[in-house]
């Protein structure tokens, strides 16, 4: 529901506005309504202590008659509804409605307060809350014994008020204030809006459609870098990131074409390479079957039984030239790819007997560690031997002369076949490894590197659910470790 920024911005602004300002005007009423309550219960203490000393004076003055007086002038106040003079035993003898008076005060009001329960002045809301109860007992006094006796309380002074015009004018400011703030929530949501809108909202659009054009390979796009804002900077890394990708968009596009020209070449090579070997097949082929043929012949020829081991020898080195010619044409053709069982050492074996005459000139010796057991795989033969030869000639790259290649292969702790290529080169810089399968990444000079080797040694590996590894030290030489998980026992 809530996706982009602005709707998640507007929706928690306006939670936290309204229940901010909801939470300050509730306690801002709770605090009206007890103060309404404090004011209202004062206003009645002070009208019962005034009414009670100007009855007290009428009383000692004997003036009876103008108690009732008193009581009809304080009952057209327009917030008293009744005054009454209770005696205890409840009975009514003065009252501001004339209708009340010999009446019992609980047949009037029947939650009307227990009288010997009043010790003291009770002031109490009603279940209307803008009707009060205010009762003060009249204590005996000296000067009052004369008439009264012992008793301990005289009389009840009791007080109804009805603050209904005062509550409900409460009420409209109540609502007023909420009226006013729902207004200023409205007013800031649409501030917060426009502030939004102008400083994040507008920018991070303008920042999106900028990266969708990038996307879509628009590369040639700068954006303004106005003021000193997080978004100017932004910009700046934006525009800076861009530039680079425009420059090595063009060195792809050149290295591309380069290595498209040197594929070509290659392809061009690799078709004049199929065709020699099999002209030297051709003419092997002869050679093969005359000296085949000789050496028939010296069964019943002693003269040329005489050259027997020679015959053999030239036999034996047709033999190896037409297995190196059979590999380069195998590997010049293309085949469909095939998941068959490979015995890995004759994969190594055959990319040695290709790679025999490079170890050779370069005077490098190849130590051989393979088990007695077989190691058997499943792939592609073409691929894994493409693979093996790619990593054979980067270690002959690494080697100045006379170095050693060692190739073993083991099982690892989890029994999966590992094929391991180490040799004691110039080794890799650090900052190089983490680079070197990366496609078109290589530090050779243009002659003797198109930085693909190892980028098609990776993916040959991924296809065949292998990982391949590589440990280096500067001088030292390099290891690569390729872990075969794709077992067949």
């Amino acid at each position: 529901m809530f996706k982009s920024i602005r709707s998640k911005f507007i929706f928690l602004s306006i939670t936290i506005i309204v229940v901010g300002v909801l939470v300050g005007n509730l306690l801002i009423i709770g605090q009206l309504k007890e103060n309404f309550h404090k004011q209202t219960s004062l206003m009645l203490a002070t009208t019962l202590d005034v009414l009670k000393d100007g009855l007290t004076n009428e009383m000692m003055l004997n003036k009876n008659k103008n108690i009732q007086n008193i009581l009809d002038r304080l009952s057209k106040n327009d917030h008293i509804d009744n005054v009454r003079i209770i005696n205890p035993e409840g009975i009514i003898d003065f009252a501001s409605n004339s209708n009340e008076k010999d009446r019992n005060i609980f047949d009037i009001s029947p939650d009307h307060l227990k009288l010997n329960e009043i010790k003291e002045k009770k002031i109490i809301p009603s279940s209307n809350s803008y009707i009060y109860y205010a009762t003060l007992p009249i204590l005996n006094s000296k000067q009052c014994m004369g008439c009264h006796g012992d008793k301990n309380v005289i009389a009840y002074l009791d007080v109804q008020t009805n603050l209904r015009d005062t509550q409900n004018k409460f009420y409209e400011g109540t609502f007023n204030l909420i009226v006013i703030t729902i207004a200023i929530i409205a007013l800031i949501t649409l501030a917060f809006y426009a502030l939004f809108n102008v400083l994040i909202n507008k920018p991070l659009s303008k920042f999106i459609k900028a990266l969708n054009r990038v996307k879509e390979g628009n590369l040639d796009i700068n954006l303004q870098q106005k003021g000193g804002d997080e978004f100017a900077l932004l910009h700046s890394h934006f525009n800076s990131m861009v530039n680079k990708l425009n420059k090595s968009k063009t060195q792809i596009e050149e290295l591309h074409a380069e290595q498209l020209q040197r594929a070509d070449r290659l392809v061009t090579l690799g078709e004049l390479t199929a065709e020699m070997a099999h002209d030297i097949n051709n003419h092997t082929a002869i050679i093969m079957s005359r000296a085949d043929y000789l050496n028939l012949e010296t069964a019943s020829d002693k003269k040329i039984k005489e050259y027997s081991d020679d015959i053999n020898a030239i036999l034996h080195q047709s033999t190896q030239v037409s297995k190196i010619t059979g590999n380069i044409l195998r590997h010049s053709k293309k085949y469909p790819k095939l998941n068959q069982k490979i015995n890995l050492a004759n994969a190594v074996l055959d990319s040695l007997s290709i790679l025999n005459p490079l170890f050779a000139k370069n005077k490098i010796n190849v130590d051989k560690n393979f088990p007695e057991d077989e190691a058997i795989i499943s792939g592609d033969q073409l691929d894994i031997e493409q693979a093996i030869m790619n990593l054979l000639t980067n270690a002959v790259d690494a080697i100045e002369n006379g170095g050693k290649i060692t190739i073993t292969i083991r099982k690892n702790r989890e029994r999966r076949t590992e094929l391991i290529i180490a040799d004691d080169g110039c080794g890799i810089e650090p900052l190089v490894l983490e680079n070197i399968f990366q496609p078109f990444y290589t530090t050779k000079n243009i002659e003797r590197g198109t930085g693909l080797g190892l980028y098609i040694v990776k993916k040959i590996c991924d296809n065949h659910s292998a990982q391949i590894s590589c440990k280096s030290e500067p001088t030292l030489g390099t290891t690569f470790t390729i872990t075969f998980k794709d077992i067949i026992e």
